[in-house]
This record gives structure tokens, C-alpha cells and sequence, in this order.
């Protein structure tokens, strides 16, 4: 989301395979594991543009879940790619293409 926001993208959609993850960014509950990443989040929401959490069953978004897989091969760090790297494969894109996503909860900020 910070990148979206540095690149001046102002309407952004992020998908997760967690329905309970989207459920606690909607609710605004942060208490727990991962509480101080889910407080970034929130914060990042409060800046003045639309963000949209949708659920991604994990079939349906391949690219992601090939990347994930591939990240156990990378040196840490942070990677920005334009397009997905070629290990991903092109049946991964096709699959994907029929972007079947379940748009159940979502958050819209503007100022």
C-alpha cells in the first residue's frame, strides 16, 4: 500500500486469501498477532484515497500464490516487479484472467 501511495495511485484494490485478515482491517480491530502491522494498514486507509479489500481465494489468484512460493528463493528484501517474473508462467496469467474474486467487504476513504 505505501508503494501505491508513493506512486500516486489514489484508488487501489488489495486482495488477500484471508477472509479474517480483511474482516479485522474492516473492523478496525488490532489486537493480537500481527497488531502493529494491522495498525500500519489502518493508518495507511486514513490518507485521502479509496482503498478496496477484497477476498482472493487462493485458486483464484495463482500469480500471487506462485510468487509467494518463488519469494523462498529471492535474497530478503523488497521487490517491485512491473510485471510478474517468468517463473510464474503464462497459464498462471490465463487462469487468473477469469478474475473470480468474492468483492464481500470493502473500505472507501476520501477526503
Amino acid at each position: 500500500m505505501q508503494l501505491a501511495w508513493d506512486l500516486g495511485l489514489r484508488r487501489i484494490t488489495v486482495e488477500s486469501d484471508c477472509k479474517e485478515a480483511i474482516l479485522v482491517l474492516q473492523t478496525r480491530v488490532g489486537s493480537g498477532v500481527g497488531s502493529s502491522m494491522v495498525h500500519h494498514i489502518q493508518e495507511l486507509v486514513k490518507r485521502s484515497w479509496e482503498v478496496r479489500f477484497v477476498f482472493a481465494p487462493r485458486e483464484y489468484n495463482r500469480v500471487a500464490d506462485c510468487m509467494t512460493n518463488l519469494a523462498w528463493k529471492w535474497p530478503f528484501g523488497f521487490h517491485v516487479y512491473q510485471s510478474p517474473p517468468v517463473d510464474v508462467g503464462v497459464s498462471s496469467y490465463v487462469e487468473d484472467s477469469t478474475g473470480k474474486t468474492e468483492d464481500t467487504t470493502h473500505s472507501r476513504h476520501r477526503r
